[in-house]
Parts: C-alpha cells; sequence; structure tokens
C-alpha cells in the first residue's frame, strides 16, 4: 500500500500485465509472419519464371529470417503468453529485432536490384507488399514492448513507402575509405557490407570483438562500425581499448546495436564514441552519419599533417637559429628578452688564422677557395663541438670559437688548447689532400669577456674586450704553423701541456708581451 492511498501493483499483478502484453504481441505477430512467407513463396515462383536465380540468394536470406523470427518468438514466448524463464522485454525485443531487420534489408537490397530488370513490375509489387508486412511486424515488436517512445504503430503513407535503401542510393558519393564492421551475426554484417561497398567503401568483416583489435593492429581504419552485444568482448569493451590506446583512439567509432535506450546512447558517446545507430539501419541515416565521421576523421587526419608540417618547419628554424646562436642565448631571444648582453670574468678565446691567405687565393678559383675553406673550418666547427667550444664567427680566413661562454666552466683553457691542437692536426691532414695547401697559426688568449647579440635581422653573438684582442694578435705572431698561448692562459694550462720558454713580442697597442706556442700534451 502506497502512502497517498493508492495500491501499488504487486509482483503477480505486474506478471500478469506482462503475460498480456507477451499474449497479444502473439496474436498480432503471427498474421504478419503468414503473410510474409506467403509473399516470399510468390517472389520465389516469379523469380524462376522469369530466368533471374542471381537474384534468388537474398530472397532465401529473407526466408531464413522470417523462420528465425519465428523460430526466436516460440522460444521466447509460449502458447499461453509466457515468456521463458530470463526472458524480459529488453531480451525479446532485442531478440526479435534482429531477424525482422535483415527482412527489410535484404528486401530493400532486392527491391533495389530489381530496377535493373525489365518486366518485373508485378514482381517489384509483390515484393513492396511482403516489406510492408515486415515494417509493420517491426512496429508491432518495437510498440508491444515500449520499445518506441510514441507508441504509435500506424505505417507511413503511401507516398512515403519509397524504400530508404533506393533514397540512399540517390545520396552523393561516401569519402573513399576503409572501414571495418564488427558484429557476431554474418547477416548483419553481410548487409552493411553490402551497402557500403556498394557506395564505394572498402570494407573488412569480423565477427568479434577480439578479431577486431588483431585486424586493428597492421591495418589502417578510417572507421569502425561497431555492435554492442557480442559474446567473449562486447562492443563496450572494444571501444574503451580502443579509446585507451594511443594509436587507436583516433579512429571514429559508430556503435550499432538492436537496443535504442538513452543510457546506451549516453554510456557510449560518454566512452568516447562518435555516433549511435539501431539495428535494423536506417540505410539513409547510416549513409549520413557514415559520412559525417569519415569527414571529422579527414579533418583531424588534415589537422594532425598540418601539426606535422609545423614541428617540422620549426625545427628547421630552431636548427637554423642555433646555427646562429648558442642554445643559452637563443633561448633567451625567443622569450623575447631585452638587450643580451652578459660579463664574465673567466673565458678562453681562440683564433685560427690562415698564414698568407692572400697570396693562396690569388692562385685558386674562387669555387676551389670557397670549398677549400668550407672544409677547413667544417671541420674545425666538429672539434668545437667535441670539446665544448662555442663557435662565434668566421672572419675572411679567421676562425674565431671561445669557452666558458654562455656557460661558465673551470675547464675553459684546458678544452680550448686541446681543441687547437686537434685543428692543427686536422689542417695538416687535410693541407696533404689540397694542390695548394693551407697553414694555420692559432692564437689563444684567457680572461673576462663580454657577450651579447647585436643586430636585428641578421643576429650575432659576439664577444668583446682585450681578451679578444689579445688572442686575436697571438693569431698573426710568426710564419710557421703554431699554438700560441698568452701568459693568462699559461696559468691555467701549463699541469696539462708542453710549452716553449716565454717569448718576448711587440703586440699592438700592448707593447712587449710573452706567449708560450704548444708543443703538445704531457701525457703524450
Amino acid at each position: 500500500m502506497s502512502t497517498n492511498g493508492t495500491t501499488n501493483p504487486t509482483a503477480s499483478e505486474n506478471s500478469a500485465s506482462a503475460q498480456g502484453v507477451f499474449l497479444a504481441l502473439k496474436l498480432e505477430v503471427r498474421p504478419c509472419l503468414s503473410h510474409i512467407l506467403g509473399c516470399v513463396e510468390l517472389l520465389k515462383a516469379e523469380i524462376k519464371r522469369l530466368g533471374i536465380e542471381e537474384l534468388a540468394s537474398d530472397l532465401q536470406k529473407i526466408e531464413s529470417a522470417t523462420h528465425t523470427f519465428y523460430s526466436s518468438f516460440e522460444h521466447l514466448i509460449d502458447a499461453n503468453g509466457n515468456p521463458a524463464p530470463g526472458a524480459d522485454a529488453r531480451t525479446v525485443r532485442h531478440e526479435l529485432r534482429t531477424p525482422v531487420g535483415h527482412m527489410v534489408g535484404y528486401g530493400e537490397i532486392l527491391l533495389e536490384e530489381l530496377t535493373d530488370h525489365d518486366g518485373t513490375a508485378a514482381l517489384q509489387s509483390d515484393l513492396e507488399r511482403m516489406l510492408k508486412s515486415a515494417r509493420q511486424l517491426l512496429a508491432i515488436v518495437n510498440d508491444s514492448l515500449d520499445f518506441s517512445s510514441n507508441g504509435d504503430r500506424s505505417l507511413p503513407e503511401e507516398s512515403q513507402q519509397t524504400s530508404s535503401l533506393s533514397l540512399a542510393a540517390e545520396l552523393s558519393p561516401l569519402t573513399e575509405a576503409e572501414i571495418l564492421v564488427v558484429d557476431d551475426n554474418e547477416a548483419n554484417r553481410d548487409l552493411l557490407a553490402r551497402y557500403l561497398s556498394s557506395h564505394g567503401l572498402v570494407v573488412t568483416q569480423v565477427a568479434n570483438g577480439k578479431l577486431a583489435l588483431e585486424k586493428m593492429e597492421g591495418a589502417n581504419f578510417d572507421l569502425v562500425l561497431l555492435d554492442i552485444m557480442m559474446p567473449e568482448m562486447d562492443g563496450y569493451q572494444v571501444l574503451e581499448y580502443m579509446k585507451n590506446d594511443e594509436s587507436l583512439r583516433h579512429i571514429p567509432v559508430i556503435m550499432i546495436s538492436a537496443i535504442n535506450e538513452l543510457e546506451n546512447v549516453v554510456s557510449c558517446i560518454g566512452m568516447g564514441a562518435t555516433d549511435y545507430l539501431t539495428k535494423p539501419f536506417n540505410p539513409v541515416l547510416l549513409h549520413a552519419r557514415v559520412q559525417s565521421s569519415l569527414e571529422r576523421k579527414k579533418w583531424r587526419d588534415q589537422e594532425q599533417h598540418y601539426l606535422q608540417q609545423l614541428e617540422i618547419e620549426q625545427a628547421k628554424s630552431e636548427t637554423l637559429l642555433l646555427n646562429i646562436l648558442p642554445a643559452p642565448i637563443a633561448n633567451r631571444l625567443k622569450r623575447k628578452q631585452g638587450v643580451i648582453a652578459d660579463n664574465f670574468e673567466e673565458a678562453t678565446v681562440l683564433f685560427a688564422d690562415v698564414i698568407s691567405f692572400t697570396t693562396t687565393s690569388s692562385r685558386l678559383a674562387p669555387s676551389t677557395l670557397v670549398k677549400s675553406l668550407n672544409i677547413l673550418f667544417s671541420t674545425f666547427d666538429s672539434i668545437a663541438d667535441e670539446y665544448g667550444l662555442e663557435k662565434i664567427k668566421t672572419i675572411g680566413d679567421a676562425y674565431m670559437a671561445a669557452c666558458g661562454i654562455p656557460i661558465p666552466r673551470e675547464d675553459h683553457a684546458q678544452a680550448v688548447v686541446e681543441a687547437a691542437l686537434d685543428m692543427l692536426d686536422e689542417t695538416e691532414r687535410i693541407a696533404s689532400k689540397l694542390v695548394h695547401p693551407f697553414k694555420i697559426r692559432i692564437g689563444i688568449s684567457s680572461g673576462p669577456v663580454t657577450a651579447g647579440v647585436i643586430g636585428k635581422k641578421k643576429f650575432c653573438y659576439d664577444l668583446w674586450g682585450d681578451t679578444v684582442n689579445t688572442a686575436s694578435r697571438m693569431s698573426g705572431i710568426g710564419e710557421t704553423p703554431h699554438v700560441r698561448i698568452t701568459e693568462s692562459t699559461f696559468q691555467y694550462a701549463k699541469d696539462h701541456f708542453k710549452l716553449s720558454a716565454p717569448e718576448l713580442f711587440e703586440v699592438k697597442g700592448k707593447g712587449n708581451m710573452a706567449s708560450f706556442v704548444v708543443l703538445g700534451r704531457k701525457e703524450d
């Protein structure tokens, strides 16, 4: 008894009500089935008479679906209207909608095929009557089991009973794509595959979720049509797996089920499905949703392509920028920092100068000269990278590098002298292969420097200060290949290298200065 004075229905009353619904359903279904089977017999005889036996297979599938419906119906509901154990309204309508969907689907395909044959007007008329009964049967199942929201079993006006498949055939072709159809019912797969293939799509069929995931591993599908209720691995599990897999999550998925309940739709969309369709499918609606899903996939793929191209171009720009500026300075510049200028108390600067370059260059063709210098300075670039030096620039026939900027390091002088010795050796190796070989002098000095970026369009990271000028002067002393260091660098390098006795030279703007020639590494 309810608290408001009304009486709630008891379990026995609910059972009686359900029994009444199933009994009424049984009484309404039988005439439709009898009419469908009668039409099938007439159609079989007419097809044989006209000699178009190639259409008999679809008619056989309609007959098979009708017998499947009848068998399921008799199994689920006994003669007194009692449902089989565990067969509630939801189970009954799911089991019955599948075969009736096959009747309608293959009937529409057959009707479409008949338009290509002359003298089949009577056959088409019989087939349309059969389709009318099949649609009536579907309406009875839907409405009696509360599947439809409005309970209206009336059929459309005659003018509206044009085959949905015929209407779909007039729609624009679908975007070329590869589709995976996943359904444990062979007839469902066949209907979907035949419709989609007729619109130019490449269709792969599988019978369960596990096979679907296996197929996806080595293929590149543009869309998956996924049944919900399947043994072993249902559609929900397949969808969840796909959306958690980075390589599969971008593939659109249209869920297909004989159960058209809001909670199922919400659940699928919430899990990441692109759309939801009910069986038996409406070809026009299927066409629209497949096209929509493929368009989304197309735009997503284009977006990913553009993003990849953008990343490639950004990487090129980044590489070009790093060829001009040290990475820390480039990052500061990208953050739109103002004037970039830093003072470093301890750094070491190297200048490598080609001896008698003017005389040598006058004897070489421009292309030969540039090629030779490029080989030499590219080798110096590799050596600078190996020892952690920062290439500053080339100035005609001179190569400038430094260490301890823009990131300070304690062994800046040792690293520069090590690199200088390798540069001297590599120059000798390269010179042995040239008709007019180069010889170089390298000057090195250590001390404070100022570093910064100059220019607005053609950026340049440069160094200033007495240390820079002194290193440049050291590279201009003498006429023989050598690595010459100042006394400031000597204090850093004396424990690691063999050095000559100090030599005094007149240095422009500096007067007499002591310098040392690096004879080699101490371990050598």
